[in-house]
């Protein structure tokens, strides 16, 4: 979910990326793994929750402003998890790799990006500030760029496939270490 302070929607890091909303970089290396100072809510958010992966390889789509009423007809007939943001110029499209391969010869001119998707299983409240920012800049720092979809109580992060298992082995490192050096 988008909070204060965080970019709505799509939040993409890349790199050691320090913006405003991520606040001062308190970032130092353990074991090839970049660390910071952490929201003990969020440390205890993070090592009580258990960590997910669906199961598909997803697929972001860019699509046309003029495919919108022929887009909503095909997803109709999804069961599966998706997601859809419709912009000012374009219509974004997260979808299943195999549900995405049943509907895409509706459209013409579509741009695509293929990632895995993980996640926290565990409802976020909207008080809480900074847990997108922590595990993005956690990543970031780690040189994996993630991107973000937020639904009303959870928060899913797009991972291109190849760093999958790094992200994973982070993330775990994480759950699993919180005696982190001040």
């Amino acid at each position: 979910m988008a909070k204060s302070g965080e970019l709505p929607g799509f939040a993409w890091c890349s790199g050691n990326i320090v913006s405003p909303w991520l606040g001062e970089d308190f970032g130092f290396k353990s074991r090839s793994v970049h660390f910071f100072k952490m929201n003990q809510k969020i440390k205890n958010i993070i090592k009580k929750s258990k960590l997910k992966i669906l199961p598909s390889e997803f697929i972001i789509a860019k699509l046309r402003k003029s495919d919108n009423a022929k887009l909503i007809n095909e997803l109709s007939k999804i069961k599966n998890f998706y997601s859809i943001t419709n912009e000012n110029k374009e219509i974004s499209l997260l979808i299943s790799k195999k549900d995405w391969n049943k509907i895409k010869n509706n459209f013409k001119n579509y741009k695509t990006e293929s990632f895995k998707i993980f996640y926290f299983d565990v409802n976020l409240s909207w008080d809480l500030t900074g847990f997108i920012a922590n595990i993005a800049k956690l990543l970031a720092q780690n040189n994996i760029s993630t991107g973000v979809i937020s639904t009303y109580n959870k928060d899913y992060f797009l991972i291109k496939k190849s760093k999958l298992n790094k992200a994973l082995k982070i993330i775990k490192t994480l759950k699993n270490n919180f005696n982190i050096p001040k």
